[in-house]
């Protein structure tokens, strides 16, 4: 009998400047923190006040990088709402709780 290995999707982030949201999907990562942080600065610089919206869709992944992500969420001020597309699991329902 075969056994098969589940793949973990790595994870991306990737933002819509004009519509002010932010989509992180896959496997929390090394480097996700940084990226989240650049696109809520690039957001905030062209209006600081306006709302961001970070769609989440995740089995969750590194525990370190999950909570610097919500550290950043929270510590921003930029209001921002953490909206889950599809799954928000483990480190993700962290992430989830910033919002």
């Amino acid at each position: 009998m075969k056994t098969s290995k589940k793949k973990k999707k790595l994870g991306i982030v990737k933002y819509d400047l004009k519509h002010r949201k932010i989509y992180l999907v896959g496997e929390v990562i090394r480097g996700m923190p940084r990226l989240v942080e650049a696109a809520i600065d690039l957001m905030r610089k062209k209006d600081p006040r306006a709302p961001i919206s970070l769609y989440l869709s995740s089995r969750g992944g590194r525990w370190a990088e999950s909570l610097a992500i919500y550290q950043v969420i929270r510590n921003s001020p930029a209001h921002i709402d953490v909206i889950v597309a599809d799954k928000a699991l483990s480190g993700a329902f962290l992430i989830l709780q910033a919002g």
